[in-house]
């Protein structure tokens, strides 16, 4: 909570060294985006997750490559450990 009932999401992939999330609905990119407050939202939700992941792990790569804040149709976040 609160996440469970603002997001729908899945794993697409989940190995050792990698995890893909695919989010079908945000509450927050919704809100957000019809009181054209996209820039808001990028900096307060999606942002902090490649520092969080930076800050768990030096090795972790991060990667965004859609985003329902930004209007896509879904959001990807793919963790990639290099080792």
């Amino acid at each position: 909570p609160p996440y469970n009932s603002a997001l729908t999401c899945e794993i697409v992939e989940q190995t050792d060294k990698v995890l893909e999330l695919k989010y079908t609905e945000c509450l927050y990119a919704k809100l957000l985006r019809a009181m054209n407050a996209v820039d808001i939202g990028l900096a307060l939700e999606c942002s902090g997750a490649e520092a969080a992941a930076k800050a768990f792990n030096p090795g972790i790569r991060y990667s965004n490559p859609k985003n329902l804040m930004k209007g896509d149709n879904v959001c990807i976040e793919r963790f990639t450990l290099n080792t």
